[in-house]
């Protein structure tokens, strides 16, 4: 029997989830599709993750495909979550496996428990993403690489979380057993109250960025090595001072401040003072973020880089170049940043420009 692996958290298991096991079962021609969530996956914080039997459950409404199979193994199993411990338990003499993953996960195979293994027991399928990296490690095991001709979608599980958290309708996204299940069990609704909030005090189209920011935020996140409660509340707060019509509370503070602050970047630095005084935040990393997520400057944080990516190319930004920087932040943040700040000094070449931009295009370099 030709038999398919497919593993992942599945937090929430979303439609993208599904077009993949019903076109690789169909184009790799699976007698069974194996759908195993995580236990405890290596590479994720458990204590973030949703409870494993309520994202069990949610496979068991996803997916209706007489092909497929819900397993409970690496659930159930104590310790991490192995592929190739995965692999080994359902591995038959008589069956061919076939484990699919994506792109992004194909570029870090190599650092993956008993990798070489891996190979030896199924043939790796990737979806997602035109490109991957071969280097000199993966093309020994170029014959045991298929790629699945289908061009997934632009949707992930962070985004699932994240509209949720935001109160936007997700019904688009995920199969309709899986919303109403999400629904009735209140689940992604950690920062819903901080959400909330700013939702009262934008508009809605800001609120919508807001939303969108945070979602790229989230998803570079890890790459930017930086904490996601953090990363998660300075993108959502990032504009919340953006439609309030008179600063004149702020004036006395944007005076200490003892530079020029153009009109434009003066709601980040007002939005800074306020989410202190009506969300009580005192990290200071946090306000920075949101203060300079316009402006930038030298010696910037992690997260003070994240949340001024993250408002430059999230989905809504739409200019010259930006989805080869989308495409760059995949798998280099660093060059993101860069590229994200050199675009900036572009637009505002011939405009009035904050001190802070020129010199953080001086601390960093063109």
């Amino acid at each position: 029997m030709k038999i398919g692996i497919y593993g992942g958290t599945f937090d929430p298991v979303h439609n993208e989830h599904v077009n993949i096991a019903n076109i690789a079962i169909e184009k790799l021609g699976l007698d069974k599709l194996i759908i195993l969530p995580a236990g405890e996956p290596p590479h994720k914080d458990v204590a973030v993750l949703t409870d494993a039997k309520r994202r069990l459950k949610m496979c068991e409404l996803a997916f209706n495909n007489p092909k497929i199979e819900i397993s409970s193994f690496e659930i159930d199993k104590k310790g991490k979550s192995y592929t190739i411990d995965t692999l080994e338990h359902f591995a038959k003499d008589d069956d061919e496996l076939f484990c699919v993953i994506g792109g992004d996960s194909l570029a870090e195979i190599y650092a993956w428990k008993q990798a070489d293994d891996i190979f030896e027991i199924a043939t790796v399928v990737v979806v997602g993403r035109d490109e991957y990296s071969n280097n000199d490690w993966l093309n020994k095991y170029l014959d045991k690489i298929l790629k699945l001709d289908y061009q997934t979608k632009e949707l992930s599980s962070t985004e699932v979380r994240i509209t949720c958290e935001f109160g936007v309708d997700i019904s688009n996204l995920v199969p309709v057993a899986v919303n109403d299940y999400i629904k009735k069990h209140e689940l992604y609704q950690s920062h819903r109250k901080l959400t909330k909030k700013v939702q009262k005090m934008i508009t809605e189209k800001k609120y919508i960025h807001s939303m969108n920011t945070t979602i790229c935020g989230m998803t570079m996140a890890r790459s930017a090595n930086v904490d996601k409660e953090s990363a998660f509340i300075a993108c959502a707060l990032h504009d919340c001072a953006k439609s309030l019509e008179d600063y004149s509370e702020y004036k006395k503070k944007l005076k200490k401040e003892n530079m020029l602050i153009p009109e434009p970047v003066v709601h980040a630095f007002v939005g800074s003072y306020l989410i202190k005084k009506e969300f009580n935040i005192q990290d200071k990393n946090i306000r920075n973020a949101v203060k300079y997520h316009t402006t930038a400057r030298p010696n910037m944080s992690q997260l003070e880089k994240l949340v001024y990516v993250a408002d430059c190319i999230e989905i809504g930004r739409d200019y010259e170049g930006i989805e080869e920087v989308r495409k760059t932040s995949k798998n280099d943040f660093e060059k993101t940043f860069s590229l994200c700040l050199n675009s900036t000094f572009s637009v505002l070449v011939d405009k009035t420009m904050c001190p802070l931009t020129l010199d953080a295009i001086d601390f960093y370099g063109r």
